[in-house]
């Protein structure tokens, strides 16, 4: 038989549907047709994993768009798609569904670029979207199963599931390539109707997703990557109705992990979110546009998005820091003299794993850049070929940094309270004690620490709030954020006191060098004298693990002006804090130019996004005195 050949879509067309022909037997061959649709029609879609694309079989295409004059002809397809058909056949009528790698003409740029922009209506119009998470008999197919017998007996069927048969299928289940593919969460948060099928069983996504969220001790079980997709994926289809918008570039970061063989689909694979996070009025970001390289799609979709609202340029920027173009996480801190030339340091490349979570939060979280009595100050900003020149204020340069952090979102919890020692004393070491504000007041000092390295309590967006873990349960974590912050300031003391970093009675203590102290906390935790099962209690758990996500891959730093905060472990002494005028927080600069005097023009690059304590509110707005600044960013 001859290969199929694809007609082309006629205006008004929205895209194809396959015709599925029944059979009696699940080894009969599979016989469809493609025909082309408007709205209105009756589909399944499907969302799947296309898996290798070695193997290929035969599907034997019985007209050409509802040609019944021409011969059968034959389609390429791939196991996966093989097996995903032969399960969703049905044994005595046709079923209709629409498949990506049947329904789009592949081998057409042109219609790829088109299909794609409506990838998000074509799975809102479905009447259901049918998850495939694949046919493999290694347990995993379990997994729904005991989530059913959760819904219906609760968590105590849990407990002797993992006795009787251990944990492995949950990992299994986990390890699925479903969850590792970025196009799903579009497919799935679109859905009127989402549905997981593994092999023969199947369960609706929400409650799915409600189950795990309501259930302790399978959270307990779940990794923290797998536990937050599907949050963030549920919270996505949910947004419809929250009164606070997520910005764009949340979305990015918090499915950053997410794969996709195409780098250019790590934006066009959500572009079809916008129409449900974003506010109402906001225009399409970008169109997709396979003739575009993967830097011009990033470079265009940034340069959009920023002019699109303060708050998304700002969101912009944010990333940008965070998946930085002249570090990755494996080469920390050498620039990358072909990225460096590239692209301007306020682009974000999406290539790039996440060096740490960038401070986006619901809208008036943080105001650092803003006055409590207007939305901000009058200022201006122009995006003219790569450079970007916006106004704000300058906080003074870093003076003092931690040089301790890690990337790793699963190291042991005790290394968590060696850090925050080590951070302490960077803050011991600029003498920020003995300024005014703090000079013998070592309660305030604590407090403003403690809300330093958790960014003020803030919620990130799309982010969970807790891992959860073994022994505590849903009581103790329905604490308020002040009960368990002024539990979490008595635990600093304790460990501070306990490490001598400071005495019995309050006073502060040094130590002679930063050896010196290295030294002494190997021997703190070599003695095992601060342990984490023994010294975290229940309700302080939330601020710690606030400081897990919050940390990760930053540094402490004091500036010369006294002001206390975090930015990346890519920041440096000498480095500027400033605040744009109408951004949520403030930003670490690296100077490109002397300053002279009477000069209010910088040129700079950027290096992250700042917390800085005591400004998140727009209380250095509101002062007099503080230096002002047109920052150029290239």
């Amino acid at each position: 038989m001859e290969d199929y050949q694809y007609s082309p879509l006629l205006p008004g067309e929205l895209t194809r549907v396959l015709a599925l022909q029944p059979a009696k037997s699940h080894s009969d061959e599979l016989h469809c047709q493609l025909f082309h649709i408007s709205s209105g029609f009756p589909y399944i879609a499907i969302s799947y994993a296309w898996g290798s694309q070695n193997e290929w079989s035969d599907l034997i295409m019985e007209d050409r768009n509802g040609h019944q004059d021409r011969p059968p002809s034959v389609l390429k397809i791939t196991t996966t798609v093989e097996l995903l058909l032969r399960r969703m056949r049905g044994s005595s009528a046709v079923r209709y569904f629409w498949i990506d790698a049947l329904c789009i003409n592949q081998a057409d740029t042109v219609e790829k670029t088109q299909q794609v922009s409506r990838m998000f209506d074509i799975y809102r119009n479905a009447s259901r979207v049918f998850a495939w998470l694949g046919d493999r008999s290694d347990g995993s197919e379990d997994f729904l199963k005991l989530i059913k017998d959760i819904e219906i007996e609760g968590d105590g069927v849990l407990r002797e599931h993992f006795d009787r048969y251990g944990r492995e299928f949950l990992d299994h289940f986990l390890e699925l390539e479903w969850f590792q593919r970025r196009w799903v969460i579009q497919e799935v948060a679109a859905a009127r109707e989402a549905v997981l099928v593994h092999g023969q069983t199947h369960m609706n996504f929400d409650t799915f997703a409600q189950i795990l969220k309501k259930s302790t001790k399978l959270r307990n079980a779940f990794a923290t990557s797998a536990l937050g997709h599907i949050e963030a994926i549920s919270r996505v289809r949910n947004s419809g109705t929250s009164s606070h918008h997520l910005c764009f570039a949340t979305l990015l970061q918090v499915f950053h992990a997410a794969e996709c063989s195409d780098d250019r689909d790590r934006i066009y694979s959500l572009l079809g979110l916008d129409s449900l996070t974003a506010a109402q009025g906001m225009g399409m970001i970008m169109v997709p546009d396979y003739s575009l390289s993967t830097t011009e799609c990033y470079e265009s979709f940034a340069i959009n998005l920023a002019g699109r609202s303060t708050r998304d340029l700002f969101g912009v920027m944010q990333c940008a820091g965070a998946f930085a173009q002249e570090y990755s996480a494996s080469d920390c801190g050498s620039p990358g003299s072909e990225l460096e030339a590239r692209a301007p340091t306020w682009i974000p490349d999406w290539t790039f794993p996440r060096a740490y979570r960038p401070l986006l939060c619901n809208e008036n979280s943080l105001r650092a850049g803003h006055t409590p009595s207007a939305p901000s100050i009058s200022h201006e900003i122009i995006i003219a070929r790569h450079d970007m020149r916006l106004d704000g204020l300058i906080l003074g340069n870093i003076t003092h940094l931690s040089t301790d952090s890690w990337w790793d979102e699963d190291i042991p919890e005790e290394r968590i309270i060696q850090f925050v020692l080590h951070w302490w004393l960077v803050l011991l070491k600029s003498s920020l004690a003995d300024t005014p504000k703090y000079a013998g007041n070592y309660k305030l000092l604590i407090g403003d620490f403690a809300r330093t390295i958790t960014a003020g309590q803030i919620d990130l967006q799309c982010e969970p709030v807790f891992v959860y873990q073994p022994g505590i349960t849903d009581g103790q974590r329905n604490t308020s954020k002040e009960s368990s912050f002024e539990a979490f300031n008595k635990l600093l003391m304790e460990w501070l006191t306990r490490a001598k970093l400071l005495g019995e009675n309050g006073s502060l203590v040094t130590m002679a060098t930063d050896d010196s102290l290295d030294i002494e906390l190997q021997h703190l935790f070599i003695v095992n004298t601060c342990r984490w099962d023994e010294n975290i209690p229940a309700e302080v758990y939330p601020e710690v693990r606030r400081v897990h996500q919050i940390m990760e891959g930053r540094a402490l730093f004091v500036t010369d002006s006294g002001h206390m905060g975090t930015c990346s472990m890519w920041g440096a002494t000498g480095d500027i804090v400033g605040i744009p005028f109408g951004a949520s927080t403030p930003f670490a600069f690296k100077s490109l130019s002397k300053i002279e005097p009477g000069q209010v023009e910088q040129h700079v690059r950027l290096v992250s996004d700042c917390y800085v304590e005591g400004v998140m509110e727009g209380q250095a707005c509101q002062k007099s005195g503080i230096m002002r600044r047109t920052f150029v960013l290239s």
